[in-house]
Parts: C-alpha cells; structure tokens; sequence
C-alpha cells in the first residue's frame, strides 16, 4: 500500500491530470491595523472548519496560490471603517470536498515553528478572514484510474512467477540506483568544497544535546526503525525469502550476499541524500519550513539539477513498482506455506486488492498500516533469530574454516 500511495503522488508531477484540479478562491483579510507578512506558503492556511451534521463533517484546509505568501503594506485597503487585504488561495488536495459556498472560510492561521518543523498553529490576533464568493473548480484525484492500471502491470509480472520477477526487478533496480547516485554524486562534486562542513554538521546535529533532548532518545529511535525497516528491510524477514529461491551449496555465502542490500540502500544511497540535502543548503532554507521526505529531497536536487526532480519522480514510481513484485513474492510463499501452493490465485489477487486501495488511501493511514504490519512481521522474525542464532554462529564458523582453508572453487 505504501509504495502504491508514493509511487501515485510521484506520477501525478509527471503526468498532472492524475492529481485531479485544487480548488481555488480568494479570501478578504479584515484586521484594525494593517499586518505584513512574507511566509512559505507551507506555514500559512485558511481553513473552514468542522460543519454541521448534516454536511462534510471534516476540517478543510486551503493554503496561499503562490510561491509565498507575501502581503504588504500597500496590499490594505480602507474599508467600512477596518482594513482590508485580499489574498488568493487554494486548496490543500484535489477533492470536490474542497468546493465551498460563500462565507465557509472562517479562521487563518500561521505555524509555530520549532526547529524545522510545524509543531502547532496559531491564529494572528485581530484578524478576521472570509471568502465573499465560492470557492470552486475541484476535482477528484485519479488515485483509482491509476491504481487500477499499476495493479494490472504487477499482475502481469507476477503472474509468472520468481522467474518473472527477477527479470524485471534486475533491469529496473540497478538501472535507476545508477541514476541516482550519479545525480547525487554530480551535486557533491559541483559543492566538493562543502562536503566536510556537511559531515561535521550532519554528526554534531546527530548528537547535540539539543537534538537528543528535542526529540528524545526513545521517539529517534523508533522513527528511526520505521524508516530503516522502509528502507532495508532489515529485521522484518522478508529479504531471506528471496534469497531462499538462490541456488548455492553455502547458505552463509548468501547471506553475506543478503548483507549488501541494507549496506547499500541505507550507508551509500540515504547517505548520499543526507550530504545533497546539506551541501544544497535546503534544509536550512526559510522556503522548506515544513517539508521533508521526496519533498525536501526534490527540492535540494532541483537547486542544483533542474530536471532532476521529474527524474525522481519517475525513479520512485519504477522502485515502487520493482518493490511492489518482490513483496508480491515474499508474501505468497508466506501464503502458499500456510494454504498450499493451489491458493496462491487468491493471494495474488488480494495482493492486488491493496494496490488499488494504497493508491486511493492517504498517506496517514497508508503509513500507519504498514508500520503495524512490518511490526506484526519483525516481532516473529526476531524471535526466531535469536532462537536459531546458535546454529547459524556454528556454520558461520566451519564457512570461515573452510575459507581460510582454500576448500572454496575459486573464480578468475
């Protein structure tokens, strides 16, 4: 589900008609005194808040049109007594839920930064906000047009088996991994002179007490769980099943293969977007207050590459797609172990089933399911890495007796 939700918001920069239409408007600001204001968009929104039952009981949420949100003094005009200023706005998504009649838009509010992040919301002090006309022109994001067609393109993969997927994850995998490290590497080598400052300042930011204090021992921790078990993998179980289907005579040999994936995904490749994160200068930019993930990352490979971001885009639908077959395969031998082989049809097509549901999903829910999920995974898996820790310490040891021997065939 969550490769299904990421890889949809990344096909919706490339191809737009997916991510359906925002709504937009325009809201007059009332206050006594005029204000002035030059803000990221990402930390200012107008909101129509929770309506009556028998409408759309939900908050919705509108942000500034525009690269910023910028008012000035010049912006206030003199009316009935009070100053006025009229902003354009739109819509936080593409939903018709975002259409409203007038007078619906009743509170403006402006983030409490801590840090680089929004921790709360506060609304400026005698500032009134309205909108006089409706605010229209929604529409509904094709989360189901496009998980309906990605659904059909994995079902046709792994239709044909580990074979099959294999074929196709081999060519896509190594091909945008390429991609990517030559962009990130081009962005450091274009920045070299930077590259010790954002070491040092990644490792004091790591381990100041400030950062230890503000987010605490224990929530670093486990968020940064959740993000490595996104990442790598590691400790859930799944990547042993792949290397199950591998034909070698050395268990341990593939295992230590199976070391590599978490080596190069999480030190090379996170690591290299961590240094084109700082070396960009981004992070510390008034502009990104707020953002963070592809968004950030976007951002600090367009500053530097400006066609990269649609690159990343379509990196990030072809990686979705390639993890998407490889967990359709761990799942089934996890599902055809319980049930058979003979019902591996109808996993296939629950498996399919939550592709289309993740496309349509927020990313809220997607990522709270799956974290619960992996969670349910890694519990057993660990608990079974302990128990067989003794057995497998004993064949790494003869493996080693034997290497040092020179019992292995060796290839030139």
């Amino acid at each position: 589900m969550f490769q299904a939700n990421q890889s949809f918001q990344a096909m919706t920069e490339i191809v737009p008609w997916l991510g359906g239409a925002k709504a937009q408007g325009e809201v007059v600001l009332r206050a006594d005194q005029p204000r002035e204001w030059d803000l990221p968009p990402q930390v200012v929104r107008f909101n129509v808040p929770s309506a009556s039952e028998s409408e759309d009981a939900t908050e919705r949420h509108y942000g500034p049109a525009g690269a910023r949100f910028t008012v000035t003094m010049d912006d206030w005009k003199r009316e009935d007594g009070a100053f006025v200023a009229r902003v354009p706005i739109v819509a936080e998504r593409a939903h018709t839920r975002y259409n409203v009649r007038a007078n619906s838009v009743a509170q403006m509010q402006i983030g409490v930064i801590e840090g680089r992040e929004i921790k709360d919301w506060a609304q400026p002090e005698g500032v009134a906000v309205v909108n006089p006309e409706p605010i229209g022109g929604g529409e509904n994001e094709r989360g189901l047009v496009y998980g309906l067609i990605l659904a059909v393109l994995v079902g046709l993969v792994i239709i044909g088996g580990i074979k099959s997927i294999a074929k196709v994850a081999e060519k896509i995998v190594p091909t945008m991994c390429g991609i990517y490290v030559l962009a990130a590497l081009a962005v450091v080598f274009m920045n070299i002179e930077q590259v010790p400052e954002a070491v040092g300042i990644i490792l004091s930011e790591a381990f100041n007490t400030d950062s230890m204090w503000a987010g605490g021992l224990v929530g670093v921790f486990v968020q940064g769980v959740r993000r490595a078990a996104f990442s790598s993998e590691a400790g859930i179980g799944s990547a042993a099943i792949a290397h199950s289907a591998a034909k070698t005579n050395e268990p341990i040999r593939e295992g230590v293969v199976g070391l590599l994936e978490p080596f190069i995904d999480t030190i090379i490749v996170c690591f290299m977007t961590g240094i084109v994160i700082v070396i960009t200068g981004v992070y510390a930019q008034q502009d990104t207050i707020g953002l963070a993930g592809i968004s950030l990352t976007s951002k600090a490979f367009g500053s530097e590459i400006g066609f990269f971001p649609y690159v990343l885009s379509g990196a990030v639908v072809l990686f979705a797609f390639s993890t998407m077959i490889s967990w359709s395969y761990y799942g089934e031998r996890c599902w055809t172990t319980l049930f058979g082989a003979s019902q591996s049809m109808p996993y296939r097509i629950i498996f399919l089933l939550f592709i289309v549901l993740g496309s349509i999903s927020s990313l809220g829910n997607v990522l709270d399911f799956s974290d619960l999920m992996l969670l349910s995974m890694a519990f057993p898996n660990i608990l079974g890495a302990v128990i067989l820790s003794g057995k497998v310490g004993d064949r790494l040891e003869k493996y080693w007796a034997s290497y040092k021997k020179g019992e292995f065939e060796t290839y030139k």
